[in-house]
């Protein structure tokens, strides 16, 4: 397994000496280790993130559907991801020590439950769709990056959107549900979750939800 290091810039040759290298996609060190972290590197583990999914590019997928509320036909807006590095929860020492590495995955995914994203990438789905923004959700008590209604602007939430098998994101394959994909050939970063789509070698659909 590759162990991703917050490794200061001072102490960047220590890490090289323990046998840290560079990926260039996330900008940190990292080291291949098998079932233990050794002891020396406790002190450069993951703690903490802003975000907790990276990807070199994305895209924007659109579509309409009637909105629950005034029952007119709304756009609505998502990213989905190709290739991306997803931050993963460990623990060691039997729980009482934790920490956060990168995993990185190859599967189309949507990304839902957005509660923190890169002002360039909101920016970008602006462009596509101005009534995308961060909405209070009367449900969740809080607020996350929604879509909401273009005549009425209420909240479609992403529970309708996502996890229903009927739901119009429900699979990053089911293309003719949607109307425009834009790709997008920059950084995204966000803290989310991931919807992964995949078939199985029967062909049969399997659902994951990240969390």
């Amino acid at each position: 397994m590759k162990l991703y290091l917050n490794v200061p810039f001072a102490e960047k040759e220590e890490a090289k000496r323990l046998g840290a290298r560079w990926n260039p996609e996330l900008k940190l060190w990292f080291v291949e280790i098998k079932d233990t972290v050794p002891s020396p590197l406790y002190r450069w583990l993951i703690e903490e993130a802003d975000y907790n999914l990276l990807a070199e590019d994305y895209s924007i997928v659109m579509a309409s559907k009637p909105c629950w509320k005034c029952h007119e036909q709304t756009i609505v807006t998502t990213f989905i991801l190709d290739r991306y590095y997803e931050l993963v929860h460990f623990d060691v020492d039997e729980g009482e020590t934790f920490f956060y590495n990168w995993q990185d995955v190859h599967n189309l995914s949507f990304v839902s439950n957005i509660t923190a994203l890169d002002p360039s990438v909101l920016a970008k789905m602006g462009e596509a769709n101005s009534h995308y923004r961060k909405t209070y959700s009367k449900a969740l008590e809080g607020s996350y990056f929604a879509n909401n209604c273009t005549h009425c602007g209420m909240l479609q939430g992403d529970f309708n959107l996502y996890q229903e098998p009927s739901s119009i994101f429900y699979d990053c394959r089911d293309s003719e549900k949607f109307e425009k994909i834009i790709t997008i050939d920059k950084p995204f970063k966000a803290k989310g979750n991931t919807a992964l789509t995949a078939g199985s070698p029967e062909g049969i659909m399997i659902k994951i939800v990240g969390s």
